[in-house]
């Protein structure tokens, strides 16, 4: 079935909207990035240099923090004229935002006027912090151009199968919805709750809806193909172009079964809340490209030495447009593999390879529900005093949370978020163990599992 609206979103309602908005300079940073994206690789190398000397330079003179890291190494970032001397700046790690938030930002800025963020923790490490418009359009400028790879367009519908439900919230007020249905057409489905009367309910959904892509949590995805395989349902009349994966490590044998039961093609994506879009696969699914216009990233190993192409180490990831609170070599707690590969595509972003990305356990309750990990991560935005935390389930009633601190636990806004559990799980008999720890050990890959479940989920 055509779309006969999506071609008048795309060129009247969007742009429109935009230029009405105030945000013509945005819509603008768009069409500079749809070009970016097939600038030669020395190109998009200057053009990085340009924005990073930009971000440093800034940094420097705005934030504490880095005045102070500089001036600690006995540099200033006009010093800066290699990537050898950038790489003398130390890595930034969660424990670094989690106790040194201010000084991380612009002192002369009030935090009423910038958008507070949190990341409930993908590796179990929750943090909050701040951006301002500024980014956030350009970022959602950025996602546009990666999404355009999977076979979408703006105007075209895109379903999200996601758990972000203070972002959800917004599309049941009247306004939201209208701006929804004018300029983004978007298809939310609740990732977090997925019981098989769900599942079967967002297959209908979607088959009514019919939108072009499909944006999903790799392990949602996963279930929702599963259950439509095992009750051998018809996807019919849908036609996707695309799913697009990401939040997760996408193993090769989910991506089959994905592929098979809903024919089409699934596109990796990695990233963050805190740093936005890492890298994203295009069309020849020969590497996932390296968002190289938007961000810096490094492949280190363990003594911080850079990798060689095709060795695996840290990721670690320089976001070229928060100036309020740069986030300049973060760690990002993953691994992954630099190729020196080119994509046939003709792009000139280089490849990655993910090797280790965040992985999250599903909860399964007796009333069939079954909970996404990083539904857990996300009762802790906003709670301060947090440095790790673990939760495990050993039987279908029980649960052990484990928290290490750091600082005073915001105790109300804690008690707060069980609140919020127990209610979301309807399960009164569920018994959860809170235990404060010192430590929680992490598994061989250095990369802590926030949610364990220690019962089969299926």
């Amino acid at each position: 079935m055509v779309d006969r609206y999506a071609p008048i979103v795309r060129n009247f309602n969007f742009p429109l909207g935009m230029y009405l908005k105030g945000h013509g300079r945005f819509y603008r940073h768009y069409k500079e990035l749809e070009k970016n994206q097939w600038l030669s690789e020395d190109e998009v190398k200057a053009l990085q240099w340009s924005r990073l000397k930009t971000l440093l330079e800034h940094a420097y003179t705005h934030q504490p923090h880095w005045k102070k890291v500089f001036k600690g190494l006995g540099m200033e970032p006009g010093d800066i004229k290699s990537m050898a001397d950038f790489q003398k700046l130390p890595v930034l790690t969660k424990k670094d935002l989690q106790e040194n938030s201010d000084e991380l930002l612009d002192p002369t800025l009030d935090k009423k006027s910038l958008i507070e963020n949190a990341s409930g923790g993908s590796t179990g490490e929750p943090t909050v912090f701040y951006q301002d418009t500024e980014r956030n359009y350009r970022q959602a400028m950025d996602q546009i151009r990666h999404d355009r790879w999977s076979g979408w367009d703006i105007g075209e519908k895109f379903a999200i199968l996601w758990g972000a439900n203070h972002e959800f919230k917004k599309y049941e007020k009247f306004m939201e919805k209208v701006n929804n249905a004018l300029f983004f057409r978007r298809i939310p489905l609740d990732a977090f709750d997925l019981t098989e009367d769900k599942m079967r309910t967002y297959l209908e959904v979607l088959k009514k809806e019919n939108p072009t892509v499909l944006q999903a949590y790799a392990q949602a995805m996963v279930l929702f193909a599963q259950f439509i395989e095992r009750e051998k349902l018809s996807v019919k009349p849908l036609q996707l172009k695309g799913i697009i994966s990401s939040a997760e490590k996408l193993y090769d044998h989910q991506r089959e079964l994905i592929e098979r039961v809903f024919n089409c093609k699934v596109f990796d994506r990695y990233g963050s809340r805190e740093v936005g879009l890492v890298s994203s696969e295009c069309d020849k699914f020969e590497g996932v490209h390296l968002n190289a216009d938007n961000v810096v990233v490094e492949f280190l190993k363990e003594d911080g030495i850079p990798c060689n192409p095709g060795e695996t180490g840290r990721v670690v990831v320089t976001d070229l447009w928060n100036k309020v609170m740069p986030f300049i070599r973060y760690d990002m707690g993953d691994m992954g593999i630099f190729l020196e590969e080119k994509c046939s595509c003709g792009r000139g972003f280089p490849l990655m390879k993910c090797v280790e990305g965040r992985t999250a356990d599903f909860i399964r309750l007796k009333n069939g529900k079954l909970i996404h990990g990083e539904y857990f991560t996300h009762l802790f935005y906003g709670v301060q005093g947090i440095r790790e935390f673990q939760l495990i389930q050993k039987t279908e009633n029980h649960m052990e949370f484990k928290i290490v601190k750091a600082g005073e636990v915001e105790e109300e806004k804690l008690e707060e978020a069980f609140k919020k559990m127990h209610a979301f799980m309807d399960a009164s008999d569920i018994k959860i163990q809170i235990s404060y720890v010192d430590k929680i050990e992490k598994p061989r890959s250095g990369k802590l599992r926030f949610t364990i479940s220690e019962i089969p989920t299926l």
